[in-house]
């Protein structure tokens, strides 16, 4: 069972999966809570929240926030601890020409069909290259020991074995089915989707399965720059399948 609630003045929405808050007729305390964002533009900046239980994930609450502090408010609202965010925006900077870091470069030779889904942080748009990092900041403020890891939702799923040019709803049941998770999006939209997605790199980000990878360690670049600070900025992605 889904349901909704909105809080006054916070401008978004979230839906909660009422298992969430009973366990056995008891209150459940400090669940253990993965965040995924979607930075964008007005109404499109979307959030997500997973939490895992016996093994599982299920997606505990989604909605659309209005900025920064919005999406920060959204991770304070929830009944348990974040331990680790995800955010679809580069949360390093290059100083190489037209700003290319060497985890783009290597992302578009090992995913060639779909290179043109990565691009050079001087091309992207503001409300991802800016909101991106400043949410980053926002929530290290916030929640000291909180994870925190870039993501890149349409790669991560290409990476999973989901098309990411599949419509919304079609590539989101697939991603509910490749994670094992529980529940369901109230809309399956890109952004959603998107959130959801960034959800699950933060939870690898905090968990650290063997056949996920931090390509920030694994890819060295001696042009970044690290407005978060390097010892706090992770970039979690599925590893390569062998062949």
């Amino acid at each position: 069972i889904i349901t909704g609630t909105q809080y006054p003045g916070s401008g978004f929405t979230e839906h909660m999966i009422s298992q969430d808050t009973i366990q056995e007729g008891k209150a459940v305390s400090e669940e253990t809570y993965y965040l995924g964002y979607d930075p964008g533009g007005e109404s499109k900046f979307a959030a997500a929240a997973l939490r895992e239980r016996s093994g599982l994930l299920a997606l505990a609450a989604c909605g659309i926030v209005p900025s920064v502090s919005g999406a920060v408010r959204f991770a304070n609202e929830l009944s348990g601890h974040p331990a680790a965010a995800a955010i679809d925006a580069p949360l390093t900077w290059s100083t190489a020409p037209k700003g290319w870091r060497r985890v783009d470069e290597e992302l578009r030779l090992r995913h060639r069909e779909h290179r043109a889904k990565v691009m050079a942080t001087n091309s992207l748009m503001g409300a991802v290259a800016v909101q991106g990092p400043a949410l980053a900041m926002a929530l290290a403020s916030h929640f000291p020991d909180i994870v925190i890891s870039e993501a890149h939702p349409k790669l991560t799923c290409v990476a999973l074995g989901v098309s990411p040019g599949d419509d919304p709803r079609t590539r989101g049941l697939r991603v509910l089915q490749v994670m094992r998770m529980e529940g369901h999006l109230p809309e399956y939209t890109d952004d959603f989707v998107d959130a959801v997605v960034a959800a699950c790199v933060a939870w690898a980000a905090h968990t650290r399965p063997a056949n996920w990878t931090d390509l920030l360690q694994e890819i060295e670049d001696p042009f970044l720059l690290y407005p978060l600070g390097r010892d706090r900025t992770t970039y979690c992605f599925p590893s390569p399948r062998q062949p």
